[in-house]
């Protein structure tokens, strides 16, 4: 047994070699955490990113992400089909981002059942301002793992119309217990309750893939 995973893990390697990206990754990917496979795929990832043009989708971890845009070695990501059955907070009660169940969650749980340690350490942190209902105040939060705001959804509108079902937005809606959302595409900035499991999610991040 020892030496099949040994040859397994040599034929990934060569096939990463050859630049033969779906044999290396499916390879390595099923040698979990044995010697560097991790690392391996990460960088393997993180070389099919390089390559890929905005608007494809590629796989980074357990999920596929589609490229909103690259800049200077560093790729805006989102999650390419929304996920079901999360609110955007726990309680219906008056919340931001800042203080929100679902941010909790993403960079903590989500990144870490999502993510190895190799691929954690090329998400980027983010400075993120999340305009207030007042919209005369900010607050601003630090994350690897965020929503797009209202602002993202429409200025990336062509990519993301890949997938139509509501998805949560960063931005509070119209009352203090609600959240803005995307529906068919378009952004509905009155909001839908906090609380509720209706709204899915698409998490975004950047990372550094050279």
């Amino acid at each position: 047994q020892d030496r099949a995973t040994l040859s397994k893990y040599e034929y990934g390697i060569d096939c990463k070699k050859k630049d033969e990206y779906e044999v290396a990754k499916n390879t390595l990917r099923s040698l979990g955490d044995y010697k560097d496979s991790e690392a391996q795929l990460c960088e393997l990832e993180l070389n099919n990113i390089d390559k890929s043009e905005v608007g494809t989708s590629v796989l980074f971890g357990e999920y596929k992400w589609l490229i909103l845009e690259k800049k200077q070695g560093r790729a805006f990501l989102v999650k390419s089909e929304p996920i079901p059955g999360y609110a955007y907070n726990d309680e219906n009660i008056s919340v931001t981002w800042e203080k929100s169940s679902l941010r909790k969650f993403l960079n903590s749980d989500f990144i870490d059942e999502t993510f190895s340690e190799s691929q954690k350490s090329k998400i980027l942190e983010t400075r993120i301002s999340i305009p207030l209902n007042s919209q005369s105040k900010t607050k601003e939060t630090t994350d690897k793992l965020f929503m797009l705001n209202a602002e993202q959804a429409n200025r990336y509108e062509e990519i993301l119309s890949n997938y139509t079902r509501d998805w949560w937005l960063i931005d509070a809606g119209i009352s203090d217990n609600t959240a803005q959302f995307v529906s068919n595409g378009k952004v509905m900035d009155y909001g839908y309750e906090v609380s509720s499991q209706n709204i899915n999610i698409r998490p975004a991040m950047w990372i550094q893939y050279k």
